[in-house]
């Protein structure tokens, strides 16, 4: 348990700080991603989806993971974002057909966090509680 609790741990930092970061300065993901922004409402949108969002998620790992009943739960839930990440990421590639390498990126590592995620998943045992 001790290495899926410290993959949740990273993961959620990551998420946390990231979100956080967007939050602050939503522009940021316009230049990585690079796609531009017609108007201030994309940039709530930003600050919102990227950054609340990502950020909440973060937040939720670290809180799974100082709970070792929410851990399993946890990985299921990052497999499965994982997943459909990489898959509707892969999707829109196939459609698309351009990318400035961004896309790419995240979908490895969207991918390689899915099977991690779902291998923990799977290899830890239930926790039952006592009646």
């Amino acid at each position: 348990m001790k290495f899926a609790k410290a993959f949740i741990a990273i993961t959620g930092l990551m998420f946390a700080c990231y979100g956080a970061y967007l939050i602050v300065d939503p522009k940021q993901l316009v230049e990585i991603a690079n796609f531009s922004i017609p108007e201030n409402t994309a940039l709530t949108e930003i600050r919102a989806m990227y950054g609340g969002l990502q950020l909440a998620i973060g937040l939720f790992m670290l809180i799974c993971w100082k709970q070792d009943q929410l851990v399993r739960p946890c990985l299921l839930f990052m497999s499965l974002a994982f997943f459909c990440l990489a898959a509707t990421r892969t999707l829109g590639l196939l459609i698309d057909s351009a990318d400035s390498g961004y896309n790419l990126s995240a979908t490895i590592y969207e991918s390689v966090s899915a099977v991690i995620a779902l291998g923990f998943y799977l290899k830890l045992p239930r926790l039952t509680t006592k009646s």
